[in-house]
């Protein structure tokens, strides 16, 4: 008997130490001790049920929505669009799982820290479903400055003023919802002035085909590494009262490739700037919000926009120099907006977006021939944005909340234009395919959430 009282005791204050330790004090007459450490988790389980009434081009099980795929004629006598065929997703991979860490002071500044993820994998392989990293950071914040260390969202994402579509895509091609390595100070208080330097990782620009002769030796992202210099990110934001505003731009550099035809290191970098804006009212019952994107080689951010080969190629042994000697950053410009609203437990929404490619400064220069004679491999960016000319989203929402659980139906309108450069000495822009060149996708999906 004496030994089981034993045990039990012991096992009392273990238990008791474990959830002190853990940031849950232990009920008494004394006020709670602030924590010396602590992680409170939370997430949500999601299931997305949707119908494309055409092929689309979608990230993560179809469960990130984009842009309808292009026309694509079969071989029969009276040719039919193989891609204009309907498809259904059913997918629950957007679930999630969220921690904020609390911890003592770091000299004269407060700490905190996130860590979060998801099963939605790091690509559209054979590891969708997998669980991936989307925020790991910390926060150290004193009187009059903030830093922010570690993987979170860019500059042009923010939080506080993002489209709440029911769909993951969170009105992707039209906005952003890029997360980078990143390091970030700023100052506190309702208005905010920023500086940080970036790194690419989950989105990253592209360049020559690993097969190619000139490609990196490393993944993707090398190319902004190689470089040798980071994304360098400013701006400011103002939040007070209804208002919400912000105003941010970027300088990237990149190096497509390290060697030459003769494989020879190469010192050939392409820089390109980039600037976003956002403005955010919320009211008693009813939100509105807008933001836009312009800038050049926009590959980070997965949106149109990227770079190409701009200068006169010279023939080697007969063979013309796949990358030539200087690059040309391409332009776009996304805009979006949103206006929502709740009243009791019923919420709706309706989003719409536009985007349209601007073209190059510089003339591009063809890289290389197809077997049909014309030209290849001339444009490097997001491989779903390099024909587009422009596109346009407009997308209804209805849901209805009622204490951790959402429900809700989406309608989502999408069509794209597509066009060619010309790739002669003076086209800088492009020009809209000669036939079916626009198609359109409608999307209904039912969403399900549960939050915790």
């Amino acid at each position: 008997m004496r030994r089981n009282f034993l045990h039990l005791a012991t096992l009392a204050l273990c238990l008791s130490a474990g959830t002190v330790a853990f940031g849950q004090n232990v009920a008494s007459d004394a006020p709670p001790a602030a924590p010396a450490f602590g992680i409170k988790f939370g997430g949500y389980v999601k299931a997305d049920y949707f119908y494309d009434s055409r092929q689309t081009l979608t990230l993560r099980e179809g469960d990130v929505l984009g842009l309808p795929a292009a026309y694509a004629a079969d071989k029969s006598a009276t040719p039919v669009d193989k891609n204009a065929v309907p498809q259904v997703g059913f997918t629950a991979i957007q679930t999630r799982l969220h921690g904020d860490i609390t911890g003592p002071d770091f000299f004269k500044f407060k700490t905190s820290g996130v860590i979060e993820g998801e099963f939605l994998g790091p690509d559209n392989t054979v590891t969708e479903g997998s669980f991936r990293l989307r925020h790991a950071y910390v926060t150290l914040t004193g009187a009059s400055t903030e830093m922010v260390l570690g993987q979170t969202w860019h500059p042009f994402y923010s939080p506080d003023c993002a489209p709440g579509t029911y769909n993951f895509s969170t009105g992707w091609p039209f906005s952003t919802f890029a997360r980078n390595p990143q390091f970030k100070i700023s100052t506190v208080g309702a208005t905010r002035v920023f500086a940080s330097v970036i790194a690419e990782r989950d989105f990253a620009d592209s360049g020559p085909a690993a097969t190619s002769p000139y490609a990196n030796t490393n993944l993707q992202p090398a190319l902004q590494k190689n470089s040798g210099l980071p994304i360098f990110a400013a701006g400011f934001t103002h939040s007070s009262g209804a208002i919400s505003v912000g105003l941010s731009a970027t300088l990237k550099t990149i190096r497509p490739t390290i060697v030459d035809f003769h494989g020879d290191a190469t010192t050939t970098n392409v820089s390109s700037t980039a600037f976003c804006g956002y403005f955010k009212y919320k009211g008693p019952n009813v939100t509105f919000k807008i933001g836009s994107i312009y800038g050049s080689n926009l590959s980070e951010l997965l949106m149109a926009g990227g770079y190409a080969v701009s200068d006169t190629l010279t023939a080697v042994g007969g063979v013309k120099d796949n990358l030539g000697k200087a690059y040309t950053p391409i332009s776009s410009l996304s805009s979006w907006a949103e206006l929502s609203g709740t009243k009791g437990n019923f919420e709706w929404g309706l989003f719409a977006g536009y985007l349209t490619t601007i073209g190059s400064a510089d003339p591009i220069t063809a890289i290389g021939k197809n077997a049909d004679g014309t030209p290849a491999g001339a444009i490097f960016g997001f491989s779903f944005m390099n024909d587009i000319m422009n596109a346009y989203r407009i997308s209804p929402r209805i849901g209805w909340k009622s204490g951790k659980t959402r429900l809700g139906v989406e309608l989502d309108y999408t069509s794209a234009t597509r066009g060619e450069y010309n790739l002669t000495a003076n086209n800088t822009g492009m020009t809209e395919l000669a036939s079916n060149a626009t198609q359109s996708n409608f999307r209904v999906m039912f969403s399900a959430q549960y939050s915790f």
